[in-house]
């Protein structure tokens, strides 16, 4: 498949699997965790959650990889369109 034909469908597919990703690599352990402590034979069981890392990584980590996609895909498109006139 050529560059060109790559439509914005492809980029947010690329989004939404970059997320999907992060979110199983990043909550995996605790979801795992959660689920064994909500589920135990006596019916207890309490699970918290905290963040104390910096704000701004965390947002590089969310938002950074989506962006670039975008970027990349911006120059893609450009490049192989035919001049006009």
């Amino acid at each position: 498949m050529s560059r060109r034909r790559i439509g914005s469908g492809y980029l947010f597919a690329s989004w939404f699997a970059y997320w999907l990703a992060l979110f199983v690599i990043t909550y995996w352990r605790p979801l795992v965790t959660y689920w064994r402590v909500t589920h135990t034979p006596q019916g207890h069981g309490t699970a918290s959650f905290g963040f104390s890392g910096n704000p701004f990584v965390l947002a590089l980590w969310i938002l950074g990889p989506p962006i670039l996609f975008t970027v990349l895909w911006l120059a893609a498109r450009r490049s192989e369109t035919p001049p006009r006139g």
